[in-house]
């Protein structure tokens, strides 16, 4: 079945991969984007771009010191940086729900659903996050039980919310 919902997060991944790729290219070499140090060794010392605010850790490499980067010497490198940071951005905090079902409880209708947030995984049942965890095999099973036994333990969760 087509989930337009993994299409999406797709299609950022693999934009990000290719920005990945631009920067990689128009620097000579890899290096990883998300840490502040290895962006100064980059942009100041290799690209030999104009220093901007000091910090404690060295040079800025926010968005605001890229974005006059960007617009002051012509070089792609500071506005792909904030491209990759967007769509990094984006994924990362986006809640992704991974499986949902829809139960009748006494008429009533209640949905129970695993989903992904902020790279965290949430048993949410009732629209209401019951427990977490760093991996989604760890909520499987309770999800998993919610499913066989619907009409057993979800109304012993309602009477307590």
């Amino acid at each position: 079945m087509y989930n337009i919902w993994e299409a999406c997060m797709m299609s950022i991944e693999s934009k990000i991969k290719e920005i990945k790729h631009e920067i990689y290219n128009a620097c000579r070499q890899e290096f990883d984007l998300d840490s502040p140090v290895a962006l100064q060794e980059v942009l100041y010392v290799d690209r030999d771009l104009p220093t901007g605010r000091r910090t404690a850790t060295g040079f800025s490499v926010s968005n605001e010191t890229l974005n006059h980067l960007a617009a002051t010497t012509g070089d792609p490198v500071p506005g792909l940086i904030i491209e990759y940071r967007r769509l990094r951005n984006a994924l990362r905090s986006s809640t992704q729900y991974l499986r949902t079902v829809s139960v009748d409880i006494d008429g009533d209708d209640l949905e129970y659903s695993i989903c992904r947030r902020n790279d965290r995984y949430f048993l949410e049942i009732g629209g209401i996050n019951w427990c977490s965890a760093d991996d989604v095999l760890k909520l499987l099973p309770i999800y998993d039980y919610l499913t066989q036994h619907p009409q057993i333990v979800l109304p012993v969760i309602l009477k307590e919310t």
